[in-house]
């Protein structure tokens, strides 16, 4: 295929007001381009290639947590995935070691995995030292529980109430999970993939201008 496309690249086009074989005036070819191979996305890199901060959080990170799988990402993110057996001491850790203090929980979240159950996320910031961590773990669909994060960082509480209202994550130890968008006798949780709503369409009626002035 490459050989191909130099025998096209090196082709000449016909030199403009040259005449084929029956007069007519030929038109300059059109010069083909060998398409740009694009880049595939490369892993995540290592520590040597990620700047100082970064590199020096992941190996504190690696040392006072054994075992838990932690990364950091070209766009200056951290990434950790945790079981939900170990989720509230990471994420004790994360907010209490004196050179990382992610204070700030900006986001929880759930996904749903379909066959591979619902994965939480959460989005972290440190505001001394402007470092951000995504923190991931998986919960199984047939019984989605996951410890609450709500005695690390109080603001986790709506965030794992809407959780629990749309996927049906339940955090265990929270201090009130109970619905906060849907009515308390909704029936299942509309941001499953699996959600049928099975009400009867409503009918809407609009109204014009002048009905509505009547």
């Amino acid at each position: 295929m490459a050989d191909e496309e130099k025998e096209l690249q090196s082709q000449e086009a016909p030199a403009e007001g040259s005449r084929g074989e029956h007069g007519e005036k030929q038109r300059p070819a059109r010069r083909t381009r060998t398409p740009k191979k694009e880049e595939a996305p490369g892993p995540h890199d290592t520590l040597e290639d990620l700047p100082g901060e970064l590199a020096r959080a992941v190996e504190r990170i690696r040392a006072g947590l054994p075992g838990v799988e932690v990364r950091g990402r070209r766009d200056h993110w951290l990434e950790i995935r945790t079981e939900p057996s170990r989720w509230v001491e990471v994420a004790t850790f994360l907010r209490d070691d004196p050179e990382l203090r992610f204070d700030y929980l900006a986001l929880l979240t759930g996904i749903d995995r379909l066959d591979d159950g619902f994965e939480v996320v959460v989005h972290l910031n440190a505001l001394t030292s402007n470092l951000r961590l995504i923190l991931r773990t998986q919960v199984p669909r047939e019984e989605p529980v996951c410890p609450t994060l709500t005695g690390v960082w109080p603001g986790a509480n709506w965030h794992e109430r809407e959780a629990y209202d749309l996927l049906g994550i339940r955090f265990e130890g929270h201090p009130d999970l109970r619905r906060i968008l849907l009515k308390e006798d909704w029936v299942g949780h509309p941001l499953r993939k699996d959600y049928i709503d099975r009400r009867p369409p409503r009918k809407i009626q609009v109204k014009a201008d002048w009905e509505r002035r009547a």
